[in-house]
């Protein structure tokens, strides 16, 4: 057994029962935020639903030999809906827009479509993520955005996949993310509501 970290697991190759990889995924953004960095803590993050099919919730693909059938079954040790939120969370931290009060003003929601990587001559990673900015009172959608994002590597047969399959998801995740957490609206709209305060004391005064 190989363990680099316990945050996403290769599981068990067909023919050796029992065996297991350990390898991370990790979000971290791809474009450094600029505008959004200085933006008030605004949205409150909310729940994320798995709406994958035919999918169990923490598998999200395979490594597969040269007969086309899975060696490696590849899952993270949680649900896919958590992980993704979790993602979401860091993007939003990182851009100073996330809140720890429930009453926010803003609140971001999501489904995740698609969180699946394979590797038969060569890995690939594919992600679509919809995320809802919703108005904290009111409940009323102000933004929805589905981002999806396809990658593919080169030609890599006999390679060590799983780390293949580990890099280019960690890409795909982070393209993901960052696409909708760096949109134009998401901002316009943070921004709308982080400048209402100012306004609003600067006219009292």
């Amino acid at each position: 057994m190989r363990a680099i970290n316990k945050s996403v697991v290769a599981a068990l190759p067909i023919l050796l029962a029992g065996c297991a990889n350990y390898v991370p995924l990790v979000y971290e953004p791809s474009i450094p935020p600029s505008a959004q960095a200085s933006a008030v803590p605004t949205i409150w993050l909310g729940s994320f639903d798995d709406r994958r099919k035919d999918t169990r919730s923490n598998e999200i693909g395979a490594n597969r030999s040269f007969f086309g059938n899975p060696a490696y079954v590849v899952v993270v040790n949680e649900p896919v809906q958590d992980f993704v939120r979790n993602a979401v969370a860091s993007g939003l931290q990182v851009r100073g827009m996330m809140s720890n009060r429930p009453d926010a003003p803003l609140t971001l929601t999501g489904q995740v479509y698609r969180l699946e990587c394979n590797q038969y001559l060569r890995p690939e990673a594919h992600a679509e993520i919809r995320i809802t900015l919703t108005d904290t009172a009111s409940r009323t959608i102000i933004w929805a955005r589905t981002v999806q994002r396809d990658l593919f590597a080169d030609y890599t047969f006999g390679s060590d996949s799983v780390v293949d399959l580990r890099d280019l998801t960690n890409r795909v995740l982070q393209q993901t993310v960052d696409g909708g957490l760096d949109s134009p609206e998401l901002a316009q709209a943070v921004f709308q509501v982080s400048a209402a305060p100012r306004l609003t004391g600067s006219s009292a005064r």
